[in-house]
């Protein structure tokens, strides 16, 4: 749909934007997750959320013209829980409960649009979304808690818009998605080995 409207160059601008700040704000978590420097978790974690701030516009536009109107209310959501990622070093936990609670505000406004838009729920792209919703928020919501848990439910997300931006013709956004993955992966087995390597020394 987006290449009718706007032409190819234009749609590989948008999935260009989008999908390179996306994969940052995965590779930025991975160099937190590889630093034992607090001054430099600091700043990869600023870079983290700052960078996925930053892609979220192209992704927002690409999913509204699709009418994956769950999947665009996750991303626009999104960004109050990426401002509670940064808010959580400066100790402002209360604004940051607040700001998570407008992210699934968004998310509850998206399921209501789709309805309306679709004249129903639970078609399979609208599954997809709820999955994705679900991984998402959930592993934003971990993550900014600082658990690990919540890069497994990062990593499902990033799997399941891997496969509605494949099916509707958007390869590189799919591409990036699972490329993305593998960050994730990489960030997970660092988390492991280092909670393993500080229990074997405990024990």
């Amino acid at each position: 749909m987006l290449n009718e409207i706007f032409g190819v160059y234009f749609t590989l601008f948008l999935e260009l934007w989008g999908g390179a700040f996306y994969l940052l704000n995965k590779i930025f978590f991975c160099c937190l997750e590889r630093t034992r420097s607090e001054h430099r978790k600091l700043v990869y974690h600023k870079l983290a959320w700052i960078s996925y701030i930053v892609g979220v516009p192209p992704w927002v536009f690409v999913l509204a013209l699709e009418r994956n109107w769950i999947a665009a209310a996750v991303e626009s959501g999104g960004i109050p829980s990426m401002i509670m990622g940064l808010l959580a070093y400066s100790k402002q936990k209360q604004k940051g409960r607040a700001l998570d609670h407008f992210s699934k505000i968004a998310t509850l406004a998206g399921v209501a649009i789709s309805f309306y838009d679709i004249g129903g729920l639970f078609g399979f792209i609208q599954i997809v979304e709820i999955l994705l919703a679900m991984g998402f928020l959930l592993g934003t919501y971990f993550s900014a808690k600082g658990s690990v848990v919540g890069y497994y439910w990062l990593a499902f997300a990033n799997l399941c818009c891997a496969y509605l931006t494949w099916i509707q013709g958007y390869a590189f956004l799919a591409g990036q998605q699972l490329i993305s993955i593998l960050f994730i992966l990489d960030a997970i087995l660092i988390r492991v080995k280092r909670s393993r390597k500080i229990h074997h020394l405990a024990g």
